[in-house]
């Protein structure tokens, strides 16, 4: 699967909203000392791993 240039910024700024709104609605996660951005894309990376099952 490849992106190109847009997809990928679009999903690095999907990242990042989705680390901040995570951060925020579960607090602990800050505990875990990783940058809402990373958080987020871990999270996206996740999700497209898993669509590739269904």
């Amino acid at each position: 699967m490849t992106f190109s240039l847009i997809e990928t910024l679009a999903i690095a700024a999907g990242g990042i909203l989705l680390g901040k709104g995570l951060a925020r609605l579960f607090p602990i996660l800050q505990d875990l000392c990783l940058p809402e951005p990373v958080l987020g894309g871990l999270l996206l990376c996740v999700l497209f791993s898993l669509s590739e099952f269904f």
